[in-house]
């Protein structure tokens, strides 16, 4: 499988770019063979766009997987359209070359119902496709709507009825 890295340059060495569209360079993770080959983004600098370009050249460069710090609306779209798997991460200070050992060591789960490192199924901190329906937050859902937020009411549906003096 081949796994895009977003980097800021063409060595392993380099930090980690949290940035898909924007990322100077893109480096391939040959996963079966453990070679590394970098693709300049020649969209990085683009006025508009840059996320659905990198989609693009995602799909070209023939990756499963994508590595980054976020992905925009578009790419994401495009990227889910083409069922190219995306991982998020959010450690600061990360060299490509630490996300390319963690892939090799088997620690970074690859969504295959492996679970962390390599421990099986529903090993991990339910977060996976193993997760059963309700637990995962790759569903989608942020929560079950039951915050308590200021001068809304509570959550609890007070807010409008109250604001508009209509009776309890």
């Amino acid at each position: 499988m081949k796994t895009l890295i977003t980097s800021t340059a063409d060595t392993v060495d380099a930090p980690f770019d949290k940035r898909y569209g924007r990322a100077a360079w893109f480096c391939i993770l040959n996963e079966e063979t453990g070679e590394t080959t970098f693709h300049k983004n020649e969209n990085a600098e683009a006025q508009g766009g840059a996320g659905t370009k990198a989609a693009e050249k995602t799909v070209e460069l023939g990756a499963q997987k994508v590595i980054s710090g976020d992905f925009g609306p578009k790419a994401k779209e495009l990227l889910e359209k083409f069922n190219i798997q995306m991982v998020i991460i959010e450690e600061e200070d990360l060299k490509v070359k630490d996300i390319v050992d963690a892939l090799k060591d088997n620690i970074m789960p690859k969504m295959d119902h492996t679970g962390p490192e390599g421990k099986g199924p529903k090993t991990g901190r339910k977060l996976g496709r193993c997760a059963k329906d309700g637990e995962s937050a790759s569903s989608g859902k942020l929560g079950e709507g039951m915050g308590k937020r200021r001068k809304e009411g509570g959550g609890e549906g007070r807010g409008k009825r109250l604001r508009s003096n209509l009776p309890l």
